[in-house]
């Protein structure tokens, strides 16, 4: 009779034990959670405010979605553009799984027309194709592939991506009128 009670014991002790480890991990999820959600504040602040951006400044538009759901890794999507843009041209700034950022065009046949070549369909976005004259633009647009561990320097150097875009489209555009 002693071992069933020294059972039950060890069997509610693990339970406490798996409690306590679900509420940290839920606390790490959202901390995490909260660090990202601070660098894409940056991010905004820096392209409607920031010195880098200043040339465009007044002509942004900016689509967020961000989801959070208990105990999984917050998703941010930013579709950023101006707004005189063709409509479904953007530059996405996004943290799922991985962080990265890349310009795409939602119309096969405009991207054509814009790029002069064949458009090269986004993966991993439905009928979006990559709007730029890049080369591997699937693994170019990552800028870390743990967006979990977004420090300081990722959000600069998404911010860096995000202007290089900028230009590359005012050019492309530029030529097309």
């Amino acid at each position: 009779m002693g071992t069933g009670v020294l059972i039950s014991m060890s069997i509610m002790h693990t339970k406490m034990i798996t409690a306590k480890g679900k509420e940290a991990m839920l606390t790490k999820t959202r901390e995490t959670a909260d660090k990202i959600e601070a660098h894409f504040d940056t991010i905004e602040n820096e392209i409607f405010n920031g010195d880098a951006f200043l040339k465009w400044r007044g002509s942004f538009d900016m689509k967020k979605v961000i989801i959070k759901k208990e105990g999984a890794d917050v998703k941010i999507d930013y579709d950023i553009r101006l707004l005189n843009w063709p409509d479904g041209l953007s530059i996405k700034v996004y943290k799922h799984k991985a962080l990265g950022v890349f310009a795409y065009l939602k119309d096969e046949e405009e991207c054509q027309k814009y790029l002069n070549e064949k458009p090269v369909a986004c993966r991993y976005w439905r009928e979006s194709f990559y709007f730029s004259h890049r080369e591997n633009l699937d693994s170019e647009r990552y800028v870390l592939l743990e967006g979990n561990e977004m420090q300081d320097n990722d959000t600069h150097q998404c911010l860096e991506k995000i202007k290089c875009h900028l230009e590359e489209i005012t050019n492309i555009l530029s030529k097309c009128q």
